[in-house]
C-alpha cells in the first residue's frame, strides 16, 4: 500500500479491518507535488512477485477479479456519462493497442480503463526500468499510464483486454462519486463516517492537474491468499 495524503487514516482504517492480510506500507513524501508515477516508483523494491495494481478510489464486485487472475491484463469497461480519463484502443484478440491518456479526439471506438492491472514479474522489472526513465528525466507529474503508453506503442508491453460491467464498479473522485457508489452497493458500503464538511473537503483538492491521486496517490498490491501457480499468475 503506497500512502500519502492522510496516511495515518489510511493506517488506522485498516488496522480495524485488514483481517489476517498483511500490509505492508510505503509513503510518499511527496505527494503533493507528484502523481501516481512516483508512488508507484517509491513500490519498486516491495514488489517481488507478479501483483495485481488497484487504485484505492475504486469500489466494485469483487467477483470481477477472477478474470484478472493471470499476468499482464488490464480492467476496461465501456463507457459511461461519468466516466473521463485513460482510454484504450483493442484488436479483435482483446489485446490493447493503444492508450489515450485524456480526451479521446479520434472516432475510433474505445474503452475506460477501471485503472486496475496484473502484472507478471517480467512484465513489471521493464516497467520498473521505465520507471525510472521517467523520474530520472524529473517527469514526476506523470500518470503511471502514460509509461504503459509508451511501453505498449513499441511492443515492450503488452496487456489483454477483461471488460469489467459497468455497472459493477465506480471510480470515486468526489463526494458525488461516493454517493453514487452508495447506490451502486448499498449492501456493502456499510462503513460508519462523520458528516463531511463539504467546503474543508473541497479546499483539500489536489492542485496538480485537478486529479485526485496527487493527493490520494495510493495503491493496493493484492496479496492472494491462494497458491498463485494454480492461477497460473506467472
Amino acid at each position: 500500500m503506497v500512502t500519502g495524503y492522510l496516511d495515518n487514516c489510511i493506517r488506522e482504517f485498516l488496522l480495524l479491518h485488514k483481517g489476517d492480510m498483511q500490509v505492508e506500507y510505503v509513503f510518499n513524501p511527496d505527494y503533493q507535488t507528484t502523481n501516481n508515477i512516483y508512488s508507484l516508483w517509491l513500490a519498486r523494491a516491495a514488489i517481488k512477485e507478479p501483483f495485481l495494481l488497484v487504485e484505492c478510489d475504486l469500489v466494485f464486485d469483487p467477483a470481477l477479479l477472477n478474470d484478472m487472475m493471470r499476468p499482464n491484463k488490464i480492467a476496461i469497461s465501456n463507457i459511461l456519462p461519468w466516466m473521463n480519463g485513460t482510454t484504450v484502443e483493442i484488436n479483435n484478440d482483446s489485446s490493447v493497442t493503444s492508450f489515450e491518456i485524456g480526451q479521446d479526439q479520434n472516432e475510433t471506438p474505445r474503452y475506460k480503463t477501471v485503472n486496475m492491472y496484473s502484472l507478471s514479474l517480467e512484465s513489471w522489472n521493464k516497467v520498473v526500468g521505465r520507471l525510472g526513465d521517467y523520474v530520472t528525466g524529473e517527469r514526476l507529474g506523470e500518470y503511471y499510464e502514460a509509461v504503459f503508453a509508451d511501453m505498449v506503442a513499441d511492443g515492450s508491453l503488452t496487456f489483454d483486454a477483461v471488460l469489467f460491467d459497468e455497472k459493477r464498479w465506480y471510480e470515486v473522485d468526489r463526494l458525488e462519486d461516493l454517493h453514487a457508489a452508495e447506490l451502486m452497493f448499498p449492501h456493502r458500503l456499510r462503513i460508519k463516517r462523520q458528516p463531511i464538511d463539504k467546503a474543508a473537503f473541497d479546499s483539500h483538492q489536489p492542485q496538480v492537474d485537478e486529479h485526485p491521486l496527487v493527493h490520494h496517490d495510493y495503491f493496493f498490491r493484492w496479496h492472494i491468499n491462494t497458491n498463485l501457480n494454480e492461477l497460473n499468475f506467472t
